[in-house]
């Protein structure tokens, strides 16, 4: 029965595989999810949005929103703010100066692969306005963000072939004990961009 489950796990893996691989490298076949914590200091609602909308379009733009399949690796920010402070003007004006840090981890088991940071100013009317204004400045075609997101994709496939084989014993041990659905979803932990792991 173990043999069985591995085989069709494998046989479905490489089915995956094919299915996904029109002229992508293995690492373009990775995909991402946008993932805002509800925690960032202080933010208006309006500007949750905005900023999930943006790394939407980040995630798109760099190649790792190709798939809805598999929702492991997560692309999350936090926003500091660094200074809030109101300009001597008449009126007075609201000003920002926040940090928006960005990460690339798994967000099953909480590895962090890659991060970056921006700081971004914005004046408002009010505190929300200057927040927004913050925000408007953050651009996604940034030059950066091709480097942090290669980064990411090269640090996921590096863990997933050093973890390769403690995986795959962990799902082994879960299917002698007879936990099949368990054994199974730890091997489908492993992303199907990782040859050496399906083809040891």
């Amino acid at each position: 029965m173990k043999n069985f489950i591995f085989v069709l796990l494998i046989g479905f893996s490489n089915w995956a595989l094919a299915q996904n691989s029109k002229d992508l490298s293995d690492t373009d076949r990775l995909a991402i999810s946008v993932y805002l914590p509800d925690q960032i200091e202080g933010i208006p609602a309006i500007a949750q949005n905005n900023i999930t909308n943006k790394l939407n379009r980040l995630v798109v733009n760099n190649g790792m929103g190709n798939s809805d399949y598999n929702n492991r690796f997560v692309l999350t920010a936090n926003v500091s703010v660094l200074t809030k402070d109101i300009t001597p003007t008449a009126p007075p004006m609201h000003a920002y100066t926040l940090e928006l840090t960005l990460f690339i981890g798994d967000g099953i088991e909480g590895n962090l692969f890659a991060t970056t940071s921006t700081t971004l100013k914005g004046v408002g009317k009010n505190e929300n306005k200057a927040y927004l204004a913050a925000l408007k400045n953050f651009n996604i075609r940034g030059p950066q963000y091709q480097g942090f997101f290669d980064k990411g994709k090269q640090k996921i496939l590096e863990f997933y072939e050093a973890e390769c084989n403690r995986i795959i014993t962990e799902a082994e041990g879960l299917a002698a004990q007879k936990k099949f659905e368990e054994s199974l979803f730890t091997l489908s932990s492993i992303p199907n961009v990782v040859l050496e792991c399906y083809y040891d």
